[in-house]
């Protein structure tokens, strides 16, 4: 069974994607041994030298770095084309709308999970958001302490910056089995994960918070 309701979303998303490009630049960066140089022209070199060793060119690798830098998923990132929908418009996919609900039904009042974490993908799914975005609306700037593993390296905070989109409505569509989880239930377990959990980055400061008209 199908439920749809119009998602709207309360303040800014932020996708911020972890792309298979950005591994590949960050093994470059640790590879050649450009965080090690002590200079500008030190680093250059070691990058330089290391390029030439794995076959790419200094115009490949900065294509690379600016495809791991893409913002947010569109809809040329889907395999294919969507009838109606630009190749350039900004979809939210079903992976980061499953990953809210699994991290609410990790937090929620037992009253309002419908399930195990673990378990969640196997008893609901979603379909693509269309946003019918094609570009940011703005950029989030904020004060943050450098960390590694987790943990502060440092007392001097330095600035992060990340794209977002906001005011903008779009469909959602979750399909479950009544058998598995109540309509009724559900919704409510879908409300709460959009005022307390919320989609996409950096969450814990807010971002990401959505309601749905039913």
């Amino acid at each position: 069974m199908k439920i749809t309701g119009q998602i709207r979303f309360i303040g800014r998303y932020i996708a911020e994607p972890y792309w298979p490009e950005r591994a590949q630049v960050i093994d470059i960066d640790k590879e050649s041994g450009v965080s090690r140089a002590r200079s500008e022209s030190a680093r250059v070199k070691a990058l330089d030298a290391h390029l030439k060793k794995i076959g790419m060119t200094a115009d490949q690798f900065d294509k690379l770095k600016l495809r791991a830098a893409r913002p947010f998923h569109t809809v040329s990132d889907l395999g294919h084309p969507v009838k109606g929908h630009a190749p350039g418009e900004i979809v939210i996919p079903p992976d980061r709308i499953l990953s809210c609900f699994v991290n609410a039904c990790d937090q929620a009042p037992s009253a309002l999970r419908i399930c195990k974490p673990e378990q969640l993908r196997s008893i609901i799914s979603a379909e693509t958001i269309f946003t019918g975005k094609q570009c940011a609306d703005g950029t989030w700037s904020r004060a943050v302490v450098p960390k590694k593993d987790g943990k502060p390296i440092s007392n001097q905070r330095g600035t992060r910056s990340s794209e977002y989109i906001e005011n903008f409505a779009a469909e959602l569509v979750v399909e479950f089995s009544e058998h598995q989880v109540p309509r009724k239930r559900l919704i409510d377990f879908i409300d709460w994960s959009g005022r307390e959990i919320g989609i996409g980055a950096s969450r814990k400061m807010n971002n990401g918070r959505f309601s749905v008209s039913w």
